[in-house]
């Protein structure tokens, strides 16, 4: 009956389901609100088998967009990461360098872009340099190991990256 009055968010729900597994032992108020700093709830997975859930406390935005949530599960102390859709919106996902590939070029640790001297179908020689990264108040020059085109690049001046994150994919000749 759901679906055929409200078919979308009968659909987002059930996606939500797909990913999470099924919610109906969660009582409504944790489920669409969540929990509080020191907030308890009960959640019964089967007769006579009832967990305990406390809310101990939120951790900082990692570079992932992700927090660090700690509870307690029945009295023992647990944490998990969870992805902060809201203040991860200006974090940049950037695939990762493939280190067995030459021209898979990436960060050589975590830093912001200053310049990138090269552009998209550059033809470029090997030791010429691709970007400039700023790390630990130190600037360091990133040069190519092999000649060839510039393919693809996956950052722009002053982007934050961290270390292995794909910056320029190079075709060899």
């Amino acid at each position: 009956m759901s679906a055929a009055i409200f078919p979308t968010e009968f659909n987002n729900f059930e996606q939500f389901r797909q990913k999470y597994g099924p919610v109906s032992h969660l009582s409504t108020r944790p489920f669409l609100t969540g929990l509080d700093v020191a907030d308890e709830t009960f959640v019964e997975i089967e007769d006579g088998k009832t967990l305990v859930i406390r809310f101990l406390a939120t951790g900082k935005l990692n570079e992932k967009g992700e927090r660090e949530m700690f509870f307690e599960l029945n009295g023992q102390t647990r944490s998990i990461f969870v992805q902060d859709n809201e203040a991860s919106k200006n974090l940049a996902i950037r695939p990762r360098a493939k280190p067995s590939e030459k021209g898979s070029i990436g960060s050589p640790m975590p830093g912001e872009i200053l310049e990138i001297s090269v552009k998209e179908g550059d033809k470029i020689n090997a030791n010429q340099t691709l970007f400039v990264l700023s790390a630990m108040k130190m600037e360091m020059v990133v040069a190519s190991p092999i000649s060839g085109k510039i393919r693809k690049i996956y950052a722009s001046k002053k982007d934050k990256v961290e270390g292995g994150d794909l910056i320029i994919e190079i075709e060899s000749d």
